[in-house]
């Protein structure tokens, strides 16, 4: 009797949950347990050793209590076969064993997962040759997304994504650092834009790509693209980015201008044509004009406030502060000066005579920020500066 090649089984972790053989697929997309998917992976993952019953119970019911764990394990074990039927496989692919159940060992299998892995740690094996660049492109297009997106409330799931993630980050650096090097500035910026579709808010890849595209020429597009993830941090977590991320502002900013003699030219290039409204500019700017308008005050004893506003009681705190910049932009007057200074706060700069001036300042602010229905509650504190 000749024994015929068993065919293979690709199973996709990352990203998606998918079985295929041959031209048949099973997705998890398809309504199945989160629970039987996990098992599934687990199994096939560890298919290599032998694994308790309690091992599996631990695994599926974590903490959760169950009055008869091994008889819903059963049942369990009972669906996962039932969900595999339609891969009309030759042999078995979930076995009993020893008492246990476990993935028939004989089945061979490409799992995205230890393919991604492995060719991560084999590509450092490549450095300083022409090849590495290729490996380490054919170990990215393997990760496509989060471990077992539906299942990442279940420890094992967890961390085993992060594990994943933070090896694609690394291997993300190592490309990065490699098209840096070669002046492949314009790769790099494109290999930001795919990493940021499975880790937007990893700073690092926001740094990098604004320093790919400052690096490439593209000074305009590494400016939008700061105050774009700049937003981001405020809007999504509440926080500036960090200080290496704000000296690359200074870093794109400062690189703008080429030696130019004719001050004529220069003075054009500075003049704001059709100034619009109040001045509204980055927090660093703002730190500078406030450290400027400071040695001001001393030597004209003129009197500047500085003015804090904070939204708070916000049901959507993205649009809160919409409205809120909006109300500034339309009470202020063109000499006055003001920034974002967190997720929900603005800070103002203003010269007046005295604090009733502010307050009624402010009132106006908060008269225009409610007649456009907004629902946050605004709280403010103003100081007067000190030379």
């Amino acid at each position: 009797m000749v024994q015929t090649t068993l065919p293979l089984i690709q199973i996709r972790m990352l990203g998606t949950c998918s079985i295929t053989v041959q031209d048949y697929s099973l997705r998890a997309t398809d309504s199945h347990s989160k629970k039987l998917w996990i098992l599934f992976c687990y199994m096939a993952l560890y298919r290599s050793r032998e694994i308790h019953l309690t091992e599996y119970i631990d695994l599926l019911w974590d903490k959760q209590k169950s009055n008869n764990p091994s008889s819903a394990l059963k049942t369990l074990m009972h669906r996962l076969r039932k969900l595999l039927e339609p891969l009309n496989y030759p042999i078995p692919i979930i076995l009993p064993h020893h008492g246990t159940y476990a993935f028939n060992q004989a089945i061979p299998c490409n799992i995205d997962v230890e393919e991604f892995t492995k060719q991560c740690k084999e590509s450092d094996n490549w450095k300083e040759t022409e090849e590495y660049e290729l490996k380490m492109r054919q170990a990215l297009i393997l990760y496509q997304g989060e471990f077992i997106p539906d299942g990442r409330e279940n420890n094992w799931v967890s961390s085993l994504n992060a594990q994943y993630h933070a090896l694609y980050l690394h291997a993300i650096q190592a490309m990065l650092d490699q098209l840096i090097c070669n002046e492949r500035y314009a790769q790099a910026a494109n290999l930001c834009w795919q990493a940021l579709t499975y880790a937007p808010y990893e700073e690092n890849l926001h740094y990098f790509l604004i320093y790919s595209l400052h690096l490439s020429g593209s000074q305009q597009a590494a400016i939008v693209q700061y105050n774009t993830s700049r937003d981001l941090f405020l809007s999504r977590l509440s926080k500036y980015p960090s200080k290496k991320f704000e000296e690359l502002y200074k870093l794109i900013t400062a690189s703008r201008n080429n030696i130019e003699t004719d001050i004529e030219l220069i003075q054009e290039s500075l003049t704001e044509h059709n100034p619009k409204g109040t001045f509204f500019c980055e927090y660093e700017i703002f730190k500078e004009l406030y450290r400027l308008e400071t040695r001001i005050v001393k030597r004209t004893q003129s009197t500047i406030f500085l003015c804090l506003i904070t939204i708070t009681d916000a049901s959507n705190q993205s649009y809160e502060m919409l409205y809120l910049k909006n109300a500034i932009l339309n009470s202020l007057r063109g000499c006055d000066i003001f920034t974002r200074y967190s997720s929900s706060q603005y800070l103002l700069l203003i010269p007046a005579p005295n604090a009733e001036l502010i307050t009624q300042i402010i009132n106006r602010i908060m008269e225009h920020y409610y007649s456009n229905k907004a629902n946050g509650t605004i709280e403010y504190a103003v100081r007067q500066l000190q030379g």
